[in-house]
């Protein structure tokens, strides 16, 4: 449970880490509870993967360090869509995007697989170097293509 707070951001490119916004940070460690409190209820092991505001944090330094593709794009306009509606905000009808196709849903469950695998490691390598003093806040930049 305490990697709900711990786990670090999952960002594209870290050099605009910095300019996330404070209600989608504020968000991470919500959505992460609601995930765990999902597997302890009966899910499995298989449930562990990154939340949709964290797809969507990884998407928002995407999209500022260089243009989306087509698919990108329309899984972001999904997730900021959803987020949006959330915080009481009207999206504009040209960039709405209540659903995104099967195919896209299955690319978002690979990218939200892909940022968990990156916190896990993350995670490892910090715990291994993590002192008694506190090191603030973390930001892990990962590339689609290490593996």
């Amino acid at each position: 449970m305490i990697y709900c707070f711990t786990d670090p951001l999952v960002v594209a490119d870290a050099g605009w880490a910095d300019t996330i916004p404070k209600w989608m940070r504020d968000e991470v460690p919500l959505e992460r509870m609601a995930r765990l409190a999902g597997t302890l209820k009966g899910g499995s092991e298989d449930d562990e993967y990154a939340t949709d505001i964290e797809a969507a944090i990884y998407l928002y330094t995407a999209s500022l360090a260089a243009p989306l593709d087509r698919q990108r794009t329309d899984i972001y306009l999904y997730l900021c869509t959803k987020y949006e509606k959330r915080l009481g905000k009207q999206v504009p009808n040209d960039i709405r995007k209540g659903e995104i196709s099967d195919y896209d849903k299955r690319e978002l469950d690979e990218l939200k697989d892909w940022i968990y695998r990156q916190q896990v490691k993350a995670r490892k390598r910090l715990t291994s170097k993590r002192k008694e003093e506190d090191i603030g806040p973390q930001y892990e930049q990962g590339s689609l293509f290490d593996e």
